[in-house]
């Protein structure tokens, strides 16, 4: 019979700092992503010129807003168990929308049959990135239910095996 292996169960203190890591680093990269390419101009030869101003500052500041307001809602405090499906939506949408205009802003630069071959490349792989999210989801999924069924299954086969006599286990091989 194998032996059970030791949990450590997370401290608050832990989790905290866990989460302060997690929150900290993401809202300083975003809004160091964000204010980075706001900085950039498109010269009139084509070539890109950094310029620090106001609009740096402005997306600096919906960089930290958006991925704030995304962790408050994605990942709520301590006192409420789990984030509501709808936080989760409006989380992800605020997050998801300046990430999208600069995703599209190179577009804006292209026309003609370049804007409908970049348009069609990225359609694929947005396609393709989903289903590949989508395909892992599922396996997590499966291997929650999966592992569920195995404690709950150990847990029926231990109790079963406690019922028994001592000496049984011996007569049977087991340790």
């Amino acid at each position: 019979m194998a032996e059970p292996v030791p949990t450590v169960t997370p401290t608050r203190t832990s989790s905290t700092l866990h989460r302060r890591v997690v929150v900290i680093g993401t809202v300083l990269s975003l809004a160091v992503a964000y204010g980075w390419m706001a900085s950039f101009e498109r010269q009139p030869g084509g070539e890109m010129a950094f310029r620090w101003g106001w609009p740096t500052l402005v997306w600096c500041l919906i960089g930290t807003g958006s991925c704030l307001y995304f962790w408050r809602k994605i990942w709520p405090p301590d006192d409420r168990s789990r984030p509501a499906r709808r936080d989760v939506i409006i989380g992800a949408l605020v997050l998801l929308l300046p990430g999208l205009w600069w995703l599209t802003l190179p577009l804006r630069f292209l026309s003609g049959q370049t804007l409908t071959d970049v348009s069609g490349g990225l359609v694929v792989a947005a396609l393709v990135l989903s289903f590949g999210a989508w395909v892992i989801t599922r396996l997590v999924k499966a291997f929650e239910h999966t592992d569920a069924e195995d404690l709950a299954n150990e847990g029926t086969t231990q109790k079963a095996g406690s019922d028994a006599e001592p000496g049984d286990r011996n007569k049977s091989g087991g340790s």
